[in-house]
């Protein structure tokens, strides 16, 4: 942050954009990167409140801007969120979205485990008392019922 600028009725400032560093190799960039892409989408997909454009912006073609837009949509702490935007080694701050991405997929593929476990267990519940209750019925109507 160069200066705070004044006359605006909210807070504005004069910023210069730091360079990503660490961005030497650019296979090996461009393979996080890569994974990046492909586990933000992955994300998107097991996650319905995904907005939109998150998974639009895994096109994006900067490493850097794609990492800090991610960071932005994944439900962390604002320290963290904070953490990653200071982190300005790019190969650092491609590692460090791509695990928090791996964490909460392996979080949403369990979520999602356990609900399609427990709508399996109320179904056959459901199943179970309708079954009962045809029987209860069929009784009746042979005379049987009770």
């Amino acid at each position: 942050m160069l200066a705070y600028l004044d006359g605006f009725d909210f807070m504005v400032a004069r910023v210069e954009r730091i360079a990503d560093a660490g961005a030497g190799d650019d296979r090996d960039i461009e393979a996080r990167f890569f994974q990046l892409k492909e586990r933000a989408w992955r994300c998107c997909n097991c996650c319905p409140r995904c907005p939109g454009d998150a998974a639009g912006g895994a096109g994006s073609g900067q490493p850097g801007m794609l990492a800090d837009l991610v960071a932005g949509y994944v439900d962390i702490k604002v320290a963290e969120k904070q953490d990653l935007l200071e982190e300005v080694n790019l190969r650092a701050r491609l590692d460090r979205v791509i695990d928090m991405l791996v964490h909460r997929i392996e979080v949403l593929n369990l979520s999602r485990d356990i609900d399609q476990r427990t709508k399996a267990s109320i179904g056959q519940r459901e199943r179970e008392f309708l079954l009962r209750e045809q029987i209860r019925k069929s009784r009746k109507s042979w005379g049987g019922g009770r």
